[in-house]
């Protein structure tokens, strides 16, 4: 065998490994596309000829838990002090996290935003190469097609009725169906922090200037209002 069919071949064989290499990392990539995501692309490509973009959310192998497990909320005095320290915590592990993806976003100009709460990076309309490409990224375990879920508008019930403090302080079916009253003996709610995730809050309502309970660390993340407030006309105290 001449010496330009041994080059010719080992060529060949070269250029079969290099194929099957690519063909592992883009396997590697392809397999960090939630099947979703993958079906959307595919379902949209085989209806238009058109760019098909698609919004999504990537997620990165550094969880959150990490920080709820490390801040412990007993060595902090106040739980404004805890708070400020957990949320430094989460932007630290974002900002860690997300370095690589976030420089590569920024170089190939392309919008993002970034979810420091949940580790998470937000993309609206982006391909399936930059999909492809984002699961290069070695801490990037998953890209998911943005879910949207839909709220049901609040239904009126009509004007705000004011109720008496005789009325307020009644046991109501909610409050007796997950038996409260058994365990007053023991506690009232002193020292007790309750979340809620609702329409609005009136500061104003009786329940909340009767009784020892006050609303604290209030969020908005609709209109951006800082104080609390009810433009439903529906919700009061729970």
């Amino acid at each position: 065998m001449g010496s330009s069919c041994r080059i010719l071949i080992l060529l060949i064989c070269i250029a079969i490994r290099l194929e099957s290499s690519f063909g592992i990392v883009r396997g590697s990539r392809s397999m960090k596309l939630d099947p979703v995501l993958n079906e959307a692309f595919h379902s949209a490509s085989t209806q238009s000829d058109k760019l098909i973009t698609q919004n999504i959310v990537v997620v990165f192998e550094d969880s959150t838990d990490e920080v709820l497990n490390t801040v412990n909320i007993e060595a902090f005095d106040t739980f404004e002090d805890y708070h400020q320290a957990f949320k430094s915590e989460l932007r630290s592990l974002k900002k860690e996290s997300q370095s690589e993806v976030s420089e590569f976003l920024n170089k190939t100009n392309i919008r993002s935003k970034s979810l420091w709460l949940t580790n998470e990076v937000f993309i609206k309309d982006a391909t399936l190469e930059l999909c492809e490409n984002l699961g290069s990224f070695d801490n990037v375990v998953l890209i998911r097609k943005e879910e949207v879920l839909q709220i049901h508008k609040p239904v009126h019930a009509g004007a705000i009725i004011e109720r008496s403090n005789v009325t307020i302080n009644a046991v109501q079916w909610n409050i007796d169906k997950v038996k409260a009253p058994s365990v007053w003996s023991q506690n009232m709610g002193e020292g007790i922090t309750v979340g809620i995730i609702d329409t609005g809050m009136r500061p104003t309502h009786d329940a909340l200037q009767t009784h020892t309970g006050k609303i604290t660390n209030w969020f908005d993340c609709v209109a951006g209002k800082s104080a609390p407030y009810d433009d439903q006309g529906i919700v009061i105290t729970h």
